[in-house]
């Protein structure tokens, strides 16, 4: 009976530790949305087909452990031998991991997005906040289709400088980089 107390309180407070501190880091890499973000860098990649966690994660499996060892802990308390415990456990952990695992994934639907994809951002018009040269980029600010202020790394259309506070016309985005022109003057 020991045993599989030690097993339901060491999973559960595993799992107790892993949603306090079980957070992303510097380091994402989320392959179902295409997005890798190491430490402030952004770049976009083609992995993956949905999303949403795995059915092995370590929060589902600590799940499974705390069912496992609790059911195994009241079996063996009621009288069953170490391996009728030890069924009830399986029993009672799959059903906690996938009540687990669906609460997660439902968790996970909830939530809203606030990636920006950049190429929605082709014929926006913003400022320059970082100057662009000839040899090297600069920065631009813009509105995003959600209205959210964004910067990007950009460049000139045609490899010419570009100063600071110019009102320009974001004509392409490769990647992450805009390409910009100068906006033409209203009249």
């Amino acid at each position: 009976m020991i045993t599989f107390l030690a097993i339901a309180a060491g999973c559960g407070i595993f799992f107790l530790f892993s949603l306090f501190f079980g957070g992303d880091g510097d380091g994402d890499v989320d392959f179902g949305h295409g997005d890798v973000d190491a430490g402030g860098m952004d770049h976009d990649v083609d992995g993956g087909h949905g999303s949403g966690p795995s059915v092995f994660s370590i929060r589902t499996v600590m799940l499974f452990g705390v069912g496992f060892g609790a059911a195994g802990a009241i079996a063996k308390h009621s009288g069953y031998t170490t391996i009728g415990a030890g069924l009830w456990g399986i029993l009672l952990g799959v059903v906690m991991a996938a009540i687990g695992y669906f609460f997660i994934l439902t968790l996970m639907s909830q939530q809203s997005s606030t990636i920006s994809n950049h190429k929605k951002l082709i014929g926006k018009n913003g400022r320059i906040t970082v100057a662009i040269t000839e040899s090297s980029l600069g920065e631009i600010e813009t509105v995003d289709e959600h209205g959210t202020g964004t910067t990007l790394l950009a460049r000139s259309e045609n490899g010419t400088s570009i100063n600071a506070g110019a009102a320009i016309s974001i004509v392409d985005v490769v990647g992450s980089q805009a390409i910009v022109k100068i906006q033409a003057p209203s009249h």
